[in-house]
Protein backbone atom coordinates (compact mmCIF):
# COMPACT_ATOMS: atom_id res chain seq x y z
CA UNK A 1 0.00 0.00 0.00
CA UNK A 2 2.89 2.31 0.83
CA UNK A 3 4.46 1.54 -2.51
CA UNK A 4 0.98 2.12 -4.34
CA UNK A 5 0.27 5.50 -2.49
CA UNK A 6 4.19 6.57 -3.36
CA UNK A 7 4.07 5.39 -6.72
CA UNK A 8 -0.07 7.21 -7.89
CA UNK A 9 -0.39 9.89 -5.27
CA UNK A 10 3.22 11.34 -4.67
CA UNK A 11 5.43 10.61 -7.16
CA UNK A 12 8.95 12.05 -6.55
CA UNK A 13 9.73 14.66 -8.54
CA UNK A 14 13.48 15.45 -9.19
CA UNK A 15 12.77 17.93 -12.10
CA UNK A 16 13.83 21.68 -12.09
CA UNK A 17 11.62 24.62 -13.08
CA UNK A 18 13.54 27.41 -14.14
CA UNK A 19 13.53 30.93 -11.81
CA UNK A 20 12.60 32.74 -14.95
CA UNK A 21 9.74 30.98 -16.04
CA UNK A 22 8.34 30.83 -11.95
CA UNK A 23 8.77 34.73 -11.81
CA UNK A 24 6.89 35.52 -15.26
CA UNK A 25 4.20 33.08 -13.75
CA UNK A 26 4.05 34.83 -11.12
CA UNK A 27 3.88 38.88 -12.77
CA UNK A 28 1.41 37.86 -14.87
CA UNK A 29 -0.79 36.24 -11.69
CA UNK A 30 -0.22 39.28 -9.60
CA UNK A 31 -1.18 41.32 -12.95
CA UNK A 32 -4.14 39.74 -13.74
CA UNK A 33 -5.38 40.30 -9.62
CA UNK A 34 -4.31 43.85 -9.60
CA UNK A 35 -6.14 44.24 -13.38
CA UNK A 36 -9.49 43.16 -11.64
CA UNK A 37 -9.92 45.60 -9.17
CA UNK A 38 -9.98 48.43 -10.87
CA UNK A 39 -9.60 52.27 -9.89
CA UNK A 40 -12.04 51.80 -7.53
CA UNK A 41 -10.58 48.71 -6.04
CA UNK A 42 -7.22 50.06 -5.07
CA UNK A 43 -9.03 52.63 -4.05
CA UNK A 44 -11.28 50.35 -1.32
CA UNK A 45 -9.93 48.47 1.97
CA UNK A 46 -12.19 45.96 2.55
CA UNK A 47 -13.66 45.02 6.08
CA UNK A 48 -10.82 42.92 8.40
CA UNK A 49 -8.57 44.07 6.15
CA UNK A 50 -8.61 47.68 7.64
CA UNK A 51 -10.26 47.08 10.82
CA UNK A 52 -9.04 43.99 12.09
CA UNK A 53 -5.41 43.31 10.22
CA UNK A 54 -4.03 46.80 9.17
CA UNK A 55 -5.15 48.80 12.29
CA UNK A 56 -3.58 45.60 14.40
CA UNK A 57 -0.32 46.30 12.83
CA UNK A 58 -0.51 49.96 13.44
CA UNK A 59 -1.22 49.60 16.88
CA UNK A 60 1.21 46.53 17.47
CA UNK A 61 4.53 45.48 16.14
CA UNK A 62 4.13 41.78 14.62
CA UNK A 63 5.49 39.70 17.62
CA UNK A 64 2.66 40.47 19.47
CA UNK A 65 -0.70 40.12 17.09
CA UNK A 66 1.08 37.55 15.24
CA UNK A 67 -0.73 34.70 17.24
CA UNK A 68 -3.58 36.77 18.10
CA UNK A 69 -7.46 34.89 16.94
CA UNK A 70 -9.80 36.90 15.26
CA UNK A 71 -13.49 34.63 15.13
CA UNK A 72 -11.46 32.19 16.97
CA UNK A 73 -8.50 31.38 15.19
CA UNK A 74 -4.77 32.51 13.65
CA UNK A 75 -4.31 34.66 10.43
CA UNK A 76 -0.48 33.90 10.29
CA UNK A 77 -0.55 35.24 6.21
CA UNK A 78 -2.60 38.33 6.84
CA UNK A 79 -0.85 39.56 9.60
CA UNK A 80 2.37 39.19 8.15
CA UNK A 81 1.32 41.01 4.51
CA UNK A 82 -0.22 43.81 6.91
CA UNK A 83 2.83 44.19 8.97
CA UNK A 84 4.14 45.09 5.51
CA UNK A 85 1.76 47.09 4.87
CA UNK A 86 2.21 49.45 8.35
CA UNK A 87 5.74 50.64 6.36
CA UNK A 88 3.81 52.89 3.64
CA UNK A 89 2.42 55.97 4.32
CA UNK A 90 -1.45 56.04 5.28
CA UNK A 91 -2.88 57.17 2.25
CA UNK A 92 -1.23 54.27 0.55
CA UNK A 93 -3.27 51.99 2.49
CA UNK A 94 -5.75 50.45 -0.13
CA UNK A 95 -3.17 50.44 -3.00
CA UNK A 96 -0.54 48.46 -0.66
CA UNK A 97 -3.31 46.00 0.93
CA UNK A 98 -4.41 45.44 -2.75
CA UNK A 99 -0.62 45.41 -4.24
CA UNK A 100 0.34 42.38 -1.43
CA UNK A 101 -2.94 40.41 -2.11
CA UNK A 102 -2.04 40.35 -5.89
CA UNK A 103 1.75 39.74 -5.19
CA UNK A 104 0.78 36.92 -2.63
CA UNK A 105 -1.77 35.12 -5.19
CA UNK A 106 1.06 35.72 -7.84
CA UNK A 107 3.81 33.54 -5.58
CA UNK A 108 1.16 30.70 -4.83
CA UNK A 109 0.69 30.64 -8.70
CA UNK A 110 3.74 30.04 -9.27
CA UNK A 111 3.80 27.38 -6.47
CA UNK A 112 0.71 25.83 -7.39
CA UNK A 113 2.23 25.68 -11.16
CA UNK A 114 5.95 24.28 -9.73
CA UNK A 115 4.15 21.74 -7.40
CA UNK A 116 2.06 20.26 -9.76
CA UNK A 117 4.76 19.38 -12.23
CA UNK A 118 4.51 15.16 -11.32
CA UNK A 119 0.87 14.91 -12.13
CA UNK A 120 0.38 17.12 -15.21
CA UNK A 121 3.77 16.94 -16.99
CA UNK A 122 1.96 19.65 -20.08
CA UNK A 123 3.55 23.20 -19.00
CA UNK A 124 1.23 24.63 -20.34
CA UNK A 125 -1.49 22.94 -18.94
CA UNK A 126 -0.15 23.81 -15.42
CA UNK A 127 -1.34 27.21 -16.49
CA UNK A 128 -4.54 27.07 -16.29
CA UNK A 129 -4.63 26.09 -12.53
CA UNK A 130 -1.82 28.28 -11.65
CA UNK A 131 -3.82 31.30 -13.16
CA UNK A 132 -6.93 30.81 -12.12
CA UNK A 133 -6.00 31.36 -8.49
CA UNK A 134 -5.96 35.16 -9.63
CA UNK A 135 -8.44 34.62 -11.67
CA UNK A 136 -11.52 32.48 -10.46
CA UNK A 137 -14.51 33.52 -11.30
CA UNK A 138 -16.36 32.70 -8.28
CA UNK A 139 -16.04 34.31 -4.76
CA UNK A 140 -15.93 37.99 -5.58
CA UNK A 141 -15.69 39.33 -2.08
CA UNK A 142 -12.23 37.64 -1.92
CA UNK A 143 -11.10 39.56 -5.35
CA UNK A 144 -8.14 42.31 -3.23
CA UNK A 145 -8.67 40.88 0.31
CA UNK A 146 -6.06 39.75 2.57
CA UNK A 147 -8.87 38.42 4.57
CA UNK A 148 -9.50 36.07 2.18
CA UNK A 149 -6.64 34.74 1.07
CA UNK A 150 -6.92 31.29 3.07
CA UNK A 151 -9.79 30.26 0.07
CA UNK A 152 -7.03 30.20 -2.49
CA UNK A 153 -4.23 28.86 0.15
CA UNK A 154 -6.19 25.80 0.99
CA UNK A 155 -6.19 24.44 -2.10
CA UNK A 156 -2.43 25.74 -3.27
CA UNK A 157 -1.45 23.67 0.28
CA UNK A 158 -3.40 20.66 -1.31
CA UNK A 159 -1.67 20.78 -4.38
CA UNK A 160 1.69 21.10 -2.47
CA UNK A 161 0.93 17.94 0.03
CA UNK A 162 0.62 16.33 -3.44
CA UNK A 163 4.45 17.20 -4.42
CA UNK A 164 7.21 15.23 -3.64
CA UNK A 165 10.52 17.03 -4.43
CA UNK A 166 13.92 16.11 -3.36
CA UNK A 167 15.59 19.39 -3.42
CA UNK A 168 16.31 21.66 -0.60
CA UNK A 169 14.89 24.60 -1.86
CA UNK A 170 11.58 23.68 -3.22
CA UNK A 171 11.06 21.23 0.21
CA UNK A 172 11.82 24.46 1.99
CA UNK A 173 9.06 25.88 -0.51
CA UNK A 174 7.04 23.79 0.10
CA UNK A 175 7.10 23.57 3.89
CA UNK A 176 6.41 27.30 4.41
CA UNK A 177 3.49 27.31 1.85
CA UNK A 178 1.63 24.64 3.89
CA UNK A 179 2.45 25.89 7.32
CA UNK A 180 0.96 29.54 6.12
CA UNK A 181 -2.06 28.03 4.85
CA UNK A 182 -2.44 25.66 8.22
CA UNK A 183 -1.92 28.88 10.64
CA UNK A 184 -4.28 31.01 8.65
CA UNK A 185 -7.44 29.02 8.89
CA UNK A 186 -9.29 26.57 10.85
CA UNK A 187 -9.85 24.74 7.68
CA UNK A 188 -6.20 24.08 7.74
CA UNK A 189 -7.36 21.13 9.80
CA UNK A 190 -8.92 19.57 6.93
CA UNK A 191 -5.47 18.79 5.48
CA UNK A 192 -4.38 16.40 8.15
CA UNK A 193 -5.42 13.39 6.72
CA UNK A 194 -3.36 13.48 3.72
CA UNK A 195 -0.24 14.71 5.55
CA UNK A 196 -0.70 11.84 7.70
CA UNK A 197 -0.78 9.40 4.71
CA UNK A 198 2.01 11.26 3.38
CA UNK A 199 3.85 11.27 6.40
CA UNK A 200 3.59 7.84 7.05
CA UNK A 201 4.60 6.58 3.57
CA UNK A 202 7.94 8.60 3.60
CA UNK A 203 8.48 9.02 7.59
CA UNK A 204 12.10 8.24 7.11
CA UNK A 205 12.63 10.68 4.14
CA UNK A 206 12.97 13.77 3.23
CA UNK A 207 10.14 14.09 1.85
CA UNK A 208 8.33 14.32 5.42
CA UNK A 209 9.26 17.82 5.53
CA UNK A 210 6.53 19.27 4.17
CA UNK A 211 3.47 16.42 5.62
CA UNK A 212 5.53 17.45 9.34
CA UNK A 213 5.06 20.87 8.41
CA UNK A 214 1.29 21.36 7.85
CA UNK A 215 0.80 18.60 11.26
CA UNK A 216 2.68 20.85 13.02
CA UNK A 217 1.22 24.17 12.24
CA UNK A 218 -2.43 22.24 12.03
CA UNK A 219 -1.47 21.31 15.89
CA UNK A 220 -0.72 25.02 16.54
CA UNK A 221 -3.69 26.64 14.81
CA UNK A 222 -5.91 23.58 17.10
CA UNK A 223 -4.39 24.54 20.47
CA UNK A 224 -5.44 27.98 19.64
CA UNK A 225 -8.73 27.73 18.59
CA UNK A 226 -9.43 25.38 21.66
CA UNK A 227 -8.65 28.42 23.87
CA UNK A 228 -9.45 30.96 21.66
CA UNK A 229 -12.71 32.94 22.92
CA UNK A 230 -15.70 30.48 21.47
CA UNK A 231 -17.88 32.16 18.59
CA UNK A 232 -21.32 31.17 17.65
CA UNK A 233 -21.04 27.86 15.31
CA UNK A 234 -23.62 25.18 13.22
CA UNK A 235 -23.64 21.80 13.10
CA UNK A 236 -27.13 21.28 11.14
CA UNK A 237 -26.50 18.68 8.07
CA UNK A 238 -28.93 19.28 5.19
CA UNK A 239 -27.62 16.98 2.33
CA UNK A 240 -30.46 18.05 -0.18
CA UNK A 241 -29.31 21.86 0.18
CA UNK A 242 -26.06 21.64 0.33
CA UNK A 243 -25.79 19.52 -2.55
CA UNK A 244 -28.07 22.41 -4.41
CA UNK A 245 -25.77 24.93 -2.71
CA UNK A 246 -22.49 23.09 -3.96
CA UNK A 247 -23.91 22.38 -7.84
CA UNK A 248 -25.21 25.92 -8.48
CA UNK A 249 -22.80 28.04 -6.39
CA UNK A 250 -19.79 26.00 -7.26
CA UNK A 251 -19.90 24.04 -11.10
CA UNK A 252 -22.77 26.12 -12.04
CA UNK A 253 -21.53 29.61 -11.54
CA UNK A 254 -18.09 28.88 -11.70
CA UNK A 255 -17.73 26.54 -14.87
CA UNK A 256 -20.62 29.35 -16.50
CA UNK A 257 -19.99 32.46 -14.50
CA UNK A 258 -22.12 34.90 -12.77
CA UNK A 259 -24.96 35.52 -15.72
CA UNK A 260 -27.00 32.88 -16.02
CA UNK A 261 -28.69 32.95 -12.40
CA UNK A 262 -31.89 30.34 -13.94
CA UNK A 263 -29.78 27.94 -15.60
CA UNK A 264 -27.14 27.72 -12.34
CA UNK A 265 -28.80 24.27 -11.27
CA UNK A 266 -28.99 23.09 -14.45
CA UNK A 267 -25.79 23.99 -15.95
CA UNK A 268 -23.95 22.87 -12.49
CA UNK A 269 -25.70 19.41 -12.76
CA UNK A 270 -24.27 19.11 -16.17
CA UNK A 271 -20.59 19.89 -15.54
CA UNK A 272 -20.94 16.97 -12.34
CA UNK A 273 -22.16 14.36 -15.02
CA UNK A 274 -19.55 15.27 -17.39
CA UNK A 275 -16.77 15.53 -14.43
CA UNK A 276 -17.78 12.14 -13.36
CA UNK A 277 -17.63 10.79 -16.71
CA UNK A 278 -14.22 11.78 -17.73
CA UNK A 279 -12.98 10.36 -14.08
CA UNK A 280 -14.86 7.09 -15.37
CA UNK A 281 -13.10 7.17 -18.90
CA UNK A 282 -9.45 7.86 -16.85
CA UNK A 283 -10.02 5.31 -14.53
CA UNK A 284 -10.88 2.70 -17.42
CA UNK A 285 -8.06 3.45 -19.21
CA UNK A 286 -5.96 2.26 -16.47
CA UNK A 287 -3.94 5.43 -15.47
CA UNK A 288 -4.31 4.84 -11.64
CA UNK A 289 -1.76 8.00 -10.92
CA UNK A 290 -4.45 10.72 -12.38
CA UNK A 291 -7.22 9.11 -11.34
CA UNK A 292 -5.92 8.76 -7.64
CA UNK A 293 -4.65 12.50 -7.41
CA UNK A 294 -8.23 13.73 -9.62
CA UNK A 295 -10.53 11.41 -6.86
CA UNK A 296 -8.41 12.96 -3.58
CA UNK A 297 -9.16 16.45 -5.23
CA UNK A 298 -12.75 16.00 -6.02
CA UNK A 299 -13.26 14.74 -2.69
CA UNK A 300 -11.83 17.73 -1.34
CA UNK A 301 -13.61 19.83 -3.25
CA UNK A 302 -16.71 18.85 -1.68
CA UNK A 303 -15.64 18.34 1.91
CA UNK A 304 -13.79 22.19 1.20
CA UNK A 305 -17.52 23.12 0.87
CA UNK A 306 -19.28 21.31 3.19
CA UNK A 307 -17.16 22.07 6.17
CA UNK A 308 -17.58 25.64 6.43
CA UNK A 309 -20.82 25.82 5.07
CA UNK A 310 -22.24 23.56 7.77
CA UNK A 311 -20.46 25.68 10.24
CA UNK A 312 -21.82 28.76 8.91
CA UNK A 313 -25.18 27.52 9.37
CA UNK A 314 -26.12 26.42 5.66
CA UNK A 315 -26.22 29.92 4.40
CA UNK A 316 -23.68 30.99 1.72
CA UNK A 317 -24.80 33.60 -0.79
CA UNK A 318 -23.90 36.02 1.69
CA UNK A 319 -20.36 34.72 0.96
CA UNK A 320 -19.80 33.48 -1.78
CA UNK A 321 -16.04 33.01 -0.70
CA UNK A 322 -16.72 29.54 -0.06
CA UNK A 323 -17.08 28.72 -3.75
CA UNK A 324 -13.33 29.56 -4.76
CA UNK A 325 -11.67 26.65 -2.88
CA UNK A 326 -13.90 23.75 -4.18
CA UNK A 327 -13.68 25.04 -7.71
CA UNK A 328 -9.98 25.63 -8.08
CA UNK A 329 -9.89 22.05 -6.33
CA UNK A 330 -12.37 20.55 -9.37
CA UNK A 331 -10.33 22.62 -12.12
CA UNK A 332 -7.23 20.73 -10.67
CA UNK A 333 -8.63 17.50 -10.50
CA UNK A 334 -10.10 18.14 -14.66
CA UNK A 335 -6.90 19.45 -15.76
CA UNK A 336 -5.16 16.27 -14.31
CA UNK A 337 -7.42 14.17 -16.16
CA UNK A 338 -7.18 15.78 -19.44
CA UNK A 339 -2.92 15.69 -19.15
CA UNK A 340 -3.86 11.54 -18.54
CA UNK A 341 -6.11 11.83 -21.44
CA UNK A 342 -3.65 13.11 -23.80
CA UNK A 343 -1.33 10.55 -22.84
CA UNK A 344 -0.02 8.31 -25.74
CA UNK A 345 0.26 5.12 -23.40
CA UNK A 346 -2.96 3.20 -21.65
CA UNK A 347 -3.20 0.20 -20.11
CA UNK A 348 -5.56 -1.82 -21.65
CA UNK A 349 -5.93 -1.04 -25.90
CA UNK A 350 -9.41 -2.32 -25.97
CA UNK A 351 -9.95 1.23 -24.41
CA UNK A 352 -8.46 3.32 -27.04
CA UNK A 353 -11.59 4.81 -27.66
CA UNK A 354 -12.21 6.59 -24.02
CA UNK A 355 -9.06 8.67 -24.91
CA UNK A 356 -11.05 11.09 -27.48
CA UNK A 357 -14.14 10.65 -25.45
CA UNK A 358 -12.15 11.97 -22.10
CA UNK A 359 -10.25 14.87 -24.29
CA UNK A 360 -13.61 16.44 -25.61
CA UNK A 361 -14.93 16.38 -22.38
CA UNK A 362 -12.19 17.76 -19.91
CA UNK A 363 -11.68 20.18 -23.00
CA UNK A 364 -14.93 21.47 -23.09
CA UNK A 365 -14.69 21.74 -19.31
CA UNK A 366 -11.76 23.67 -19.01
CA UNK A 367 -13.05 25.98 -22.23
CA UNK A 368 -16.64 26.65 -19.87
CA UNK A 369 -14.77 27.53 -16.85
CA UNK A 370 -12.21 29.94 -18.97
CA UNK A 371 -15.56 31.83 -20.09
CA UNK A 372 -17.23 31.91 -16.63
CA UNK A 373 -13.36 33.78 -15.69
CA UNK A 374 -13.52 36.10 -18.68
CA UNK A 375 -17.16 36.90 -17.67
CA UNK A 376 -16.75 37.21 -14.42
CA UNK A 377 -13.47 39.10 -14.76
CA UNK A 378 -14.87 42.22 -12.83
CA UNK A 379 -18.09 41.43 -11.74
CA UNK A 380 -18.55 43.67 -8.35
CA UNK A 381 -19.16 42.75 -5.05
CA UNK A 382 -22.42 44.17 -4.28
CA UNK A 383 -21.64 44.45 -0.85
CA UNK A 384 -18.98 46.86 -1.49
CA UNK A 385 -20.97 49.95 -1.70
CA UNK A 386 -17.32 52.06 -0.67
CA UNK A 387 -16.47 54.77 1.22
CA UNK A 388 -13.21 55.23 -0.52
CA UNK A 389 -10.12 55.32 1.34
CA UNK A 390 -8.70 58.93 0.02
CA UNK A 391 -12.29 60.15 0.72
CA UNK A 392 -12.10 58.59 4.36
CA UNK A 393 -8.96 59.61 4.91
CA UNK A 394 -9.68 63.61 4.04
CA UNK A 395 -12.33 63.57 6.21
CA UNK A 396 -10.33 62.43 8.96
CA UNK A 397 -7.44 64.58 8.31
CA UNK A 398 -10.42 67.40 8.87
CA UNK A 399 -10.72 66.48 12.03
CA UNK A 400 -7.62 65.83 13.30
CA UNK A 401 -7.40 69.78 12.18
CA UNK A 402 -10.03 70.23 14.88
CA UNK A 403 -8.28 69.15 17.78
CA UNK A 404 -8.92 65.07 17.92
CA UNK A 405 -6.88 63.25 19.07
CA UNK A 406 -8.24 60.31 17.14
CA UNK A 407 -10.47 59.78 13.84
CA UNK A 408 -12.54 57.02 13.08
CA UNK A 409 -12.08 56.21 8.69
CA UNK A 410 -15.50 54.26 7.61
CA UNK A 411 -14.72 51.54 5.25
CA UNK A 412 -16.46 48.55 3.18
CA UNK A 413 -18.85 47.40 3.46
CA UNK A 414 -20.46 50.16 5.66
CA UNK A 415 -23.01 48.07 6.83
CA UNK A 416 -24.61 46.38 8.85
CA UNK A 417 -21.33 45.92 10.65
CA UNK A 418 -20.20 49.32 9.91
CA UNK A 419 -16.85 48.52 9.11
CA UNK A 420 -14.03 51.07 10.19
CA UNK A 421 -10.09 51.92 10.75
CA UNK A 422 -9.32 53.78 14.00
CA UNK A 423 -6.28 55.80 13.70
CA UNK A 424 -4.38 58.52 16.20
CA UNK A 425 -3.85 61.80 14.37
CA UNK A 426 -0.18 61.53 14.57
CA UNK A 427 -0.22 58.44 12.70
CA UNK A 428 -2.37 60.24 10.07
CA UNK A 429 -0.33 63.53 9.90
CA UNK A 430 3.29 61.76 9.95
CA UNK A 431 2.65 59.42 7.38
Amino acid sequence: MRDGLARDLFPPDESSARAATLAVLAVAAAVVAVTRLGSVGMNTVWAEDGQVFYAGAEHASLPRVFFRTYRGYMHAAPRMIAAVDVLFPVRWAASSIAISDAVALGLLAAVVYRASQAHIRRPWLRVIPALLVAACPVGQETIGSIANLQWPMFFVAFAVLLWNPQRPAPIAAGAVTVAFAALSSPFGLLLVPVAVMRALVFWRDRAAVIPLSTLAAAGIQALIMAYAASRQTYHTVLVGRLTRLFIAGVTGQGFFGAHYQMAWMTLGTVVVIAVAAAWALITVMGLPRQSAAASLALTYSAGYFAAPVVLSGMSVWEGTRYFAGPLLLIVFAVVILLDGALNLRNRFRWTGYCRPAAVILCTGLLACAGYAAVTSWRTPDPSRAAPTWSAALTAARTQCSHGARSATLPITPVSPLHWRVILSCSQIKNR
